[in-house]
């Protein structure tokens, strides 16, 4: 599963935190990518 969001919205925020937080219930290995103190990219594996 992969998220990329245009982070000029303010729902990349939420959707992000909906991401990660099913990582966290799966129990999955996440990686993500920080650009000037923004998350990018965020991968769930």
């Amino acid at each position: 599963m992969a998220g990329k969001f245009q982070d000029v919205h303010d729902d990349a925020c939420t959707d992000f935190a909906v991401l990660a937080a099913h990582a966290k219930d799966g129990n999955r290995f996440v990686e993500v990518r920080v650009e000037d103190g923004r998350v990018k990219e965020m991968y769930i594996w």
